[in-house]
């Protein structure tokens, strides 16, 4: 209890029995890919999701964040998905960078622009949104 310099991490399974957890937790559906003091994040390779929380500017997975804020990336195929929140409704507008091609918006919200590339960069306004999530989908 109260750790020092230390972390720790968990799941939440509503409704799981014991049997269930265990199912679940041998069969490592989720691997954490950073928990510290910058970014925590967790990936589901069979389902193509990356989720982190950035608690400042940094970078997760080749996913980088101008600052604060949850990004969730989902890649199915040739597309993507991405959502963006400011949960703790700070900042005004948030820059990311994704670790993959992107060619064109095929849907988003008014208040995300994409910059197209290699390494494309979305803007995302996030002012007065009251930290509600920002989404596109990309090819």
């Amino acid at each position: 209890s109260s750790p020092t310099d230390s972390s720790y991490a968990y799941v939440l399974l509503p409704g799981a029995s014991a049997v269930a957890t265990g199912v679940w937790a041998h069969s490592r559906p989720v691997r954490i890919v950073a928990n510290d003091a910058t970014v925590q994040a967790v990936e589901a390779r069979r389902l193509g999701l990356l989720a982190a929380h950035f608690w400042g500017p940094g970078s997760v997975g080749g996913l980088t964040s101008s600052g604060p804020g949850t990004v969730l990336v989902r890649r199915h195929g040739d597309t993507v998905a991405v959502a963006v929140a400011d949960p703790g409704r700070t900042g005004s507008t948030l820059t990311v960078e994704l670790p993959f091609p992107v060619r064109k918006v095929t849907r988003a919200d008014d208040t995300i622009t994409l910059t197209p590339g290699r390494r494309p960069v979305l803007t995302v306004d996030v002012a007065g949104s009251r930290g509600h999530s920002h989404t596109a989908e990309l090819a």
